[in-house]
């Protein structure tokens, strides 16, 4: 399990069942490489694409927050939604793995709390994988 970095495009080109519209190569480009977003990315032992958390680093007046925009767990079925493998152990353990490392990035970075809302269509998973209409942690 990783950040996404600049560079890292075709990792998320390369795993286009994770996203609810096929990822395009231009928007994933200006989003890896802009500071404030944070794409982290699980994979397998070969590479295999298990899911991704979307978060952005946000200002606040007296701190800072991170919001998680959306996350996708591999095995979605036909629908390509990312919507999770259907093993809700194994779900939830990559859930849990990708909100582990946005906290502690967060933390590491003083933030008071990572928080989110899934947009239409896209999902959020709590800490035991099941799917969630919202996340809120406060830290510190």
């Amino acid at each position: 399990m990783r950040r996404l970095r600049p560079g890292d495009t075709a990792v998320v080109l390369g795993a286009p069942g994770l996203f609810v519209s096929p990822p395009q190569p231009e928007w994933v480009a200006d989003l890896l490489a802009d500071p404030t977003c944070l794409l982290y990315w699980a994979s397998d032992d070969n590479g295999g694409a298990l899911g991704y958390l979307l978060a952005s680093l946000l200002p606040m007046p007296d701190s800072a927050e991170v919001f998680v925009y959306s996350m996708g767990i591999a095995g979605g079925g036909d629908s390509g939604s990312g919507s999770g493998s259907g093993n809700a152990s194994e779900d939830s353990s990559i859930a849990e793995a990708l909100l582990d490392k946005v906290a502690a990035y967060a933390e590491d970075s003083a933030c008071s709390r990572v928080w989110g809302v899934p947009f239409p269509g896209n999902h959020l998973y709590d800490g035991e994988g099941g799917d969630t209409t919202g996340i809120d942690l406060p830290l510190g």
